[in-house]
């Protein structure tokens, strides 16, 4: 069969926010740890993870079922159609089975618009539907992921783990601020802590139930974003890990504690190819050591707060 390429882009458009004022989204966690909001449509109830450490906004299985059926039409009939106009000649059944390899091995861009909770109607954001990237996923209690690029054109997002809410463009600024930094090609941000006093980056990862520690913690180490993102040396680490953890010094601007940092173990960690060789060169600082506090990220001042 003549090869082409089918470019697909559904436009529906769902949610950033609108927000002038401070707005409050309520949040709950789950036992691994994970933060998750509920949101609604006019059919379905949504739950999506807010992970702070993804690099876009994704829909699971769940999620896609729901959100297609707000359509007028049949999205993947749509395909199919595109398939055929570009192919005349090609049999229904091989269309069919080329639209589901598509779907399966490439996905989906999203754009929606009609979700809102009791007191918030959110704007137009891209959402990514990917099934053999997050098929481990499928079956969970969520149906996708918000990531930090959701809020990211706001002012500032702060994450109160004590009252479990999520206050848009806050006017109450955390006084332990810090310089925060992003990650362009990711979108991730990243900040300078200390460990056992060693000046070293670390990403902020809300979707990560634990305080990750790379291996080279001892070392003073900055890499490029390609070189977070270069998977060739993912399994052959600088030096032998031979704990799981070790309980170090970690220092967030005046914040300052005594923790236990893991190290990545890839059989009991899920994670993208990319994850694991993030995981291993830079520190990834999740809710272990936030759920007593509260976090601040401040967009337009690029810092990030803790107290």
């Amino acid at each position: 069969m003549k090869r082409f390429i089918l470019l697909f882009f559904v436009l529906l458009k769902f949610f950033c926010i609108y927000a002038e004022n401070a707005m409050v989204i309520p949040f709950k966690m789950n036992d691994n740890g994970n933060i998750y909001i509920e949101i609604f449509d006019k059919n379905f109830k949504y739950i999506f993870m807010f992970d702070t450490g993804s690099t876009c906004n994704v829909l699971f299985k769940s999620g896609y079922e729901k959100v297609k059926q707000g359509f007028d039409f049949d999205i993947e009939e749509k395909l199919l159609e595109q398939v055929k106009d570009k192919n005349p000649v090609i049999l229904d059944s091989v269309a069919r089975d080329y639209v589901k390899s598509y779907i399966k091995v490439n996905g989906l861009t999203i754009e929606c618009a009609h979700f809102f909770n009791e007191k918030i109607r959110f704007a137009a954001k891209e959402f990514i539907y990917r099934p053999q990237v997050y098929k481990d996923f499928d079956g969970s209690q969520f149906d996708g992921i918000i990531g930090i690029d959701f809020f990211s054109d706001l002012d500032n997002v702060t994450i109160n783990y004590i009252t479990k809410n999520i206050i848009i463009n806050n006017n109450e600024k955390i006084n332990n601020s810090i310089r925060m930094e992003k990650l362009e090609n990711t979108k991730l941000y990243k900040i300078e802590v200390l460990i056992n006093g060693i000046e070293q980056d670390a990403i902020i990862d809300t979707g990560s139930m634990l305080f990750f520690i790379r291996p080279e913690y001892k070392k003073t180490k900055t890499y490029t974003e390609q070189e977070l993102l270069d998977t060739s040396d993912i399994n052959n680490p600088v030096y032998k890990i031979e704990e799981s953890q070790i309980e170090v010094s970690l220092r967030i601007g005046k914040y300052s504690e005594n923790v236990i940092g893991y190290f990545f173990d890839e059989e009991k960690v899920r994670s993208t190819e990319a994850g694991k060789s993030f995981v291993k060169k830079i520190n990834i600082i999740g809710n272990q050591i936030f759920q007593n506090h509260v976090i601040q990220l401040d967009f337009e001042k690029m810092e990030f707060r803790i107290e």
